[in-house]
């Protein structure tokens, strides 16, 4: 578990412990979908993550929503 920021359109922020799962380079991040879709985002949408080791936290700043 780590900390995540989900930031919406107004800026307004949204941090909760989700699941990190890493294979390769790759992170997936266990999202909440319905607090997603209730942003106003769609499938398709850019995401932008960051995380580093010393500091394990990542901020997602737009969700790919996959059907």
């Amino acid at each position: 578990m780590v900390k995540w920021a989900l930031e919406g359109g107004g800026g307004s922020m949204k941090c909760e412990d989700r699941k990190i799962l890493k294979l390769g380079r790759v992170y997936y991040v266990s999202l909440p979908i319905h607090w997603i879709r209730a942003q106003g985002l769609k499938a398709g949408d850019k995401l932008r993550m960051f995380w580093s080791p010393d500091n394990p936290s990542i901020i997602v700043q737009r969700i790919i929503i996959l059907k």
